[in-house]
């Protein structure tokens, strides 16, 4: 079993004096890895490859196989993975 971390449903709010703030919501997400099935995505980004988003160095879910285990768990595209296990990803 492999658990994800995962930012959703981030939305960018204005303040009053015109500065942005990027709210995001941590959903904790689990997929059960079953024996000759892959997980059903693509990952894209890291330290050593060219940033998937802006300027985020982190790792993000570049494509989701429809239906697969990855979407039935939630995941969505560009969805940003935080950890993998116990295993930060943060950077």
């Amino acid at each position: 079993m492999q658990k994800f971390v995962v930012p959703t449903n981030s939305r960018d709010s204005q303040l009053s004096n015109g500065a942005l703030v990027r709210r995001i919501l941590f959903v904790p997400v689990t997929i059960e890895r079953r024996a000759g099935v892959g997980l059903g995505l693509s990952i894209a980004g890291g330290l050593s490859s060219v940033p998937y988003k802006d300027n985020d160095r982190g790792i993000f879910v570049s494509k989701l196989v429809e239906n697969g285990l990855a979407a039935q768990s939630g995941l969505q595209l560009n969805d940003k993975i935080l950890s993998v296990r116990i295993l930060s990803l943060m950077i």
